[in-house]
């Protein structure tokens, strides 16, 4: 009774701690963001940026709320959008993520990322053999912060 009553408290001290954690996390990185420089590696090594992915420009937007938007303006002039929420954000090896649930994505996407002078840098690493759209695929990012 005792152990069950001591993981239960362990427990409840984890998840209010996580959750603190991850809410001075998005604190910090909450805004909007255009990307200023973005470099996609196929799993062949070849090298493509937004172009080559029938993008003109991009931008991020972190709430607060842990949703996050990406909006993107198509070389035809077409604007697309789409919004994931974050699941979990924490630090691991000096790095700080965040998992987020992306509509299009069959798993949740992790996100490493450091925040810089002007804004953020990122890389996502696909490791989700079930996608076979992304599977082996890395995407780095700099992203420069908007001063509202």
């Amino acid at each position: 009774m005792i152990k069950s009553f001591m993981a239960f408290v362990v427990g409840v001290v984890l998840s209010a701690s996580v959750t603190a954690a991850s809410e001075s996390q998005i604190n910090r990185i909450a805004g909007n963001y255009t990307y200023d420089e973005y470099v996609m590696t196929l799993p062949t090594g070849e090298n493509v940026g937004l172009g080559y992915l029938g993008i003109s420009s991009s931008k991020l937007i972190i709430q607060e709320d842990k949703s996050i938007t990406l909006i993107m303006k198509l070389l035809d002039g077409t604007t697309v959008s789409q919004t994931a929420t974050i699941l979990e954000m924490g630090s691991f090896r000096n790095k700080e993520y965040w998992l987020a649930k992306w509509p299009d994505v069959v798993q949740p996407v992790r996100t490493e990322y450091e925040i810089v002078s002007e804004g953020l840098t990122y890389e996502i690493r696909f490791t989700d053999p079930s996608d076979e759209r992304l599977f082996g695929k890395i995407e780095r990012a700099t992203l420069v912060r908007q001063v509202p």
